[in-house]
């Protein structure tokens, strides 16, 4: 009810505007809506690239870790301890993230 009050309000006290003073109104609301559209665009793109570099860590560890157990696969007989050793470290660090 008071919402529907506050609309009849608003409406009456636009109606009572000179057009020029409306249109004044209308472009400045829709400047502010873009200016923050734009500011919460940029924001997201930056939060975006700083976690770029991590990311790329983080795949570059797992396609390792792929690559080493596909040619593991390939060639069974060369599992070297040292070498398993190494994939443990990496899979520790990729689950850290």
């Amino acid at each position: 009810m008071r919402y529907w009050m506050a609309n009849m309000v608003f409406f009456q006290w636009a109606r009572g505007l000179d057009v020029s003073v409306i249109t004044a109104l209308v472009t400045a609301i829709a400047g502010f809506t873009g200016l923050l559209y734009s500011q919460w665009h940029s924001k997201t793109r930056d939060i975006a690239e700083g976690h770029r570099e991590n990311k790329i860590k983080v795949y570059n560890i797992y396609f390792d870790i792929v690559q080493f157990y596909l040619d593991l696969a390939e060639n069974p007989s060369s599992d070297n301890p040292k070498t398993l050793g190494e994939q443990k470290e990496k899979i520790k660090e990729l689950n850290r993230g």
